[in-house]
């Protein structure tokens, strides 16, 4: 099992909503109620959504931290937290959200520059040749691809960033993150410019208003 199972570390007891979709078959002999909430082992789940039913494997550790099921997934609290802070900087009609590229869909992109931003985070464990891969497609349809990166994920090029904390972003990481698109592209008009320089003014989140409506909607 990995760790001493109590009742201060049972899935059943700190997850109860996981043991929803603990696969009924597929994890015989296995019981939810035998494992800490914490560990990495991998078993089988079945989403809870009944229009879905999709059967994957995951390790409870990542379910326990809030990864769902792959199939519905829904953009996470960090993107939309960092497309607020974005769209607090251009403007919300200068930012496309969830931008198709061909096979791909890209977190965010600005209207009126060849500039894609994501942010990667567990679903990108041990996913570095594929997101490079993806990355190398993306370029070729002439985007500049900026991305701030899980703190315990590999940097894949110049243009990423690491957030300081782990599974979440704090104010500093969109400020450097938005230097970074500064040092690098040239492109943005007085106005856009002076936007930048006073988001840099403020310590804390601009746009946390946004923010709650696009999460709590």
């Amino acid at each position: 099992m990995g760790k001493i199972v109590s009742d201060k570390n049972r899935l059943t007891i700190i997850h109860p909503e996981l043991t929803k979709e603990w696969h009924s078959t597929k994890n015989i002999p296995l019981l939810p109620e035998n494992f800490s909430y914490g560990i990495a082992k991998k078993v089988w789940w079945q989403c809870s959504n009944k229009k879905c039913n999709h059967e994957w494997i995951a390790s409870l550790n990542l379910r326990s931290k809030g990864r769902g099921c792959p199939k519905c997934y829904l953009p996470s609290k960090i993107e939309m937290l960092l497309l607020s802070e974005i769209e607090y900087v251009f403007g919300k009609d200068n930012v496309i959200h969830q931008y198709p590229c061909l096979k791909y869909k890209i977190d965010m992109k600005l209207k009126n520059h060849p500039i894609a931003i994501e942010f990667d985070g567990h679903y990108h464990i041990r996913k570095d040749e594929k997101d490079k891969k993806r990355r190398e497609f993306i370029q070729r349809e002439n985007l500049i691809l900026y991305v701030i990166r899980d703190n315990y994920l590999n940097l894949l090029s110049e243009k990423d960033i690491k957030s300081i904390n782990k599974e979440r972003i704090v104010k500093e990481d969109v400020d450097n993150l938005l230097k970074l698109i500064l040092s690098t592209y040239h492109g943005f008009n007085i106005d856009e410019l002076k936007n930048l320089n006073d988001y840099f003014k403020n310590k804390s989140f601009c746009n946390l208003d946004q923010y709650y409506k696009y999460v709590f909607r």
